[in-house]
């Protein structure tokens, strides 16, 4: 027992002096500088940590106590002051100190997280080494190296069997309607102290080894497969809160990032999970399509914000919160939207929205989404949701000028500006003049932060949303065709050439013979003319001048430049 108590006193020493001397995260305003003398203690320190890293490591994997949680955070902390240094992670993986972490998860931390969901009482011990071991991981997975380590330590494979994450199912899709719905909502909250580190996790993974590393998306979207019902449950869940928003936003990014589904391969020996995965892709498929009528449409997020609204304890900037998840869970579903059109070789194009522009009477947002059907999507609906976005961009431009003069400007902004940055913290009161500039210099940057991320947001829906415009005007137009096939909606395989071949034979056929084709074709051209006009090509024209300081390309002006064109042209 004494030899535990010492080891947790030397641990939270070492890491109290290494977040000491660690001023990496210190703010710019601040006169900090990184010199000489603090790369030379942190390389003292850790040049003899040789010796105690055996006991470190045997601490991290053993036991569900305090001693367990400090050599984690430690650890921890050692590698992410030493990122580029390969010799911390080559010394847990060569003597099998990743694996032994790993496993832990699935044959010790799953079986006592799920008793603490059927127990009174809580086993915050369990959960907070559980999140120290995921924030370790997370820590690996900042280099290529760490990530492929954990992938090949088996950290997918032990996550797929973790029966935990498919208590999310247990939960009701309308949670907030039960009558029990307090009890309920803080036991999902506590899920999700378990689910969202994992996401994360994956998250950050995909972000690490890039886009085009196949063998690593794979891998990661067998950890889908194997939880398909949790992530299913998700999708088709209504939002209460803004917990459930961020659980939304988390799975739509990490969907959109294994995205497209049909690269993915698969040993055909994987058992059950190797012949289902086409129906599991497919309905997932279904259900982020079904989305749309949701986060792409202005008139129904209005529903929901008042909803998350009036269940929130907490009103203060509930609203700023809820707009910022919004629009990346938007963001999600047409960059998944745009990387399922990309890679089709199809002769005809996979499409998402119909040839219909004229306004549509939407459904209420109903409570499990069932009423929203992702048949019913229109092309009037896309463009509706580019000029939305195209106004929120100008907000967001706006705010950060407001933003970027009140940092500029910290000593003449009004007392009543300063409260509405601070709130109610009565120790900002007490501070001195140079210490209150500081910390509204820190808030603004934070404010900054956030608007510059929401602005760089909308910008990409708007890349993404015309470039999902153009593939659909360019196949209407040159086609001559408006009948959208149902199967690439809903289609549970994919169809062969020849197939494709046949049925685009049928459609060309049925127009030729179709006088009535020919008037809703020449309808549609003058739908798309009325909706779209010179005004709309004047803002796509705009965003690129408005957004030069963060991107030096005309990708919205060249976009939209063709589009227009295609119009043109066609028209004559």
């Amino acid at each position: 027992m004494t030899n535990y108590k010492v080891r947790t006193h030397l641990y939270a020493a070492i890491l109290n002096y290494l977040m000491i001397f660690d001023i990496s995260d210190q703010p710019d305003e601040c006169e900090y500088k990184k010199d000489i003398e603090y790369y030379e203690n942190i390389r003292i320190l850790l040049s003899n940590m040789n010796n105690l890293l055996k006991i470190l490591c045997t601490d991290s994997c053993e036991g569900l106590n305090i001693v367990t949680m400090m050599g984690l955070t430690l650890l921890n902390k050692i590698i992410d002051l030493d990122p580029t240094n390969p010799k911390w992670l080559k010394y847990l993986n060569d003597n099998g100190y990743i694996n032994c972490i790993i496993n832990t998860i699935k044959n010790t931390d799953n079986e006592l997280l799920e008793e603490s969901f059927n127990s009174q009482t809580n086993n915050d011990k369990v959960f907070f080494i559980y999140e120290t071991k995921l924030a370790l991981f997370a820590t690996i997975a900042k280099t290529s190296y760490g990530a492929e380590m954990l992938i090949k330590n088996g950290l997918i494979s032990c996550l797929s069997q973790c029966s935990v994450f498919s208590l999310r199912v247990k939960f009701d899709r309308n949670i907030y309607a039960k009558r029990s719905a307090a009890y309920l909502i803080q036991l999902l909250h506590q899920f999700y102290q378990i689910f969202f580190p994992i996401l994360n996790l994956f998250i950050l993974i995909l972000n690490t080894t890039g886009s085009n590393n196949i063998e690593i998306k794979t891998q990661i979207s067998k950890f889908v497969l194997a939880h398909n019902e949790t992530f299913l449950h998700i999708l088709t869940s209504k939002v209460g809160d803004n917990k459930m928003l961020d659980e939304l936003k988390l799975v739509t990014c990490l969907l959109s990032k294994l995205s497209p589904f049909d690269l993915l391969k698969y040993e055909i020996s994987c058992d059950k999970i190797g012949g289902e995965h086409d129906s599991i892709f497919s309905r997932i498929h279904r259900e982020i399509l079904n989305l749309i009528n949701v986060y792409l449409v202005p008139e129904q997020l209005k529903y929901l914000r008042k909803e998350i609204e009036h269940h929130s304890a907490n009103k203060h900037n509930v609203i700023k919160l809820t707009n910022s998840s919004f629009a990346e869970i938007a963001s999600n579903i047409v960059t998944y939207s745009t990387n399922v059109m990309k890679v089709s070789q199809q002769k005809i194009p996979l499409l998402i929205f119909s040839a219909k522009i004229e306004s549509q009477q939407l459904h209420p947002y109903s409570p499990t989404m069932m009423q929203i059907n992702s048949k019913y999507l229109q092309l009037g609906l896309l463009i509706d949701f580019l000029k939305y976005s195209m106004e929120n961009l100008d907000k967001s431009i706006e705010l950060e000028a407001e933003l970027n003069h009140k940092n500029q400007h910290v000593n003449d902004l009004l007392e009543i500006e300063k409260k509405q940055l601070v709130g109610e913290n009565k120790m900002f009161e007490r501070m001195a003049d140079t210490e209150k500039q500081l910390h509204l210099r820190q808030i603004l940057k934070i404010h900054l932060k956030a608007a510059r991320n929401e602005l760089l947001t909308y910008r990409l829906m708007i890349e993404r949303g015309l470039l999902i415009l153009w593939r659909h005007i360019e196949f209407y137009l040159i086609n001559r065709d408006l009948n959208l096939p149902s199967y690439q909606l809903f289609r549970t395989d994919f169809y062969s050439t020849d197939q494709n071949l046949e049925m685009e034979n049928k459609r060309l056929d049925r127009y030729s013979a179709d006088s009535k084709s020919r008037e809703d074709f020449v309808k549609f051209k003058n739908d798309l003319d009325a909706i779209m006009g010179a005004n709309f090509f004047k803002k796509c024209l705009d965003v690129d001048q408005k957004v030069q300081h963060f991107k030096h390309d005309n990708f919205v002006a060249i976009v939209s430049k063709r589009i227009q064109k295609l119009m043109h042209l066609i028209s004559h």
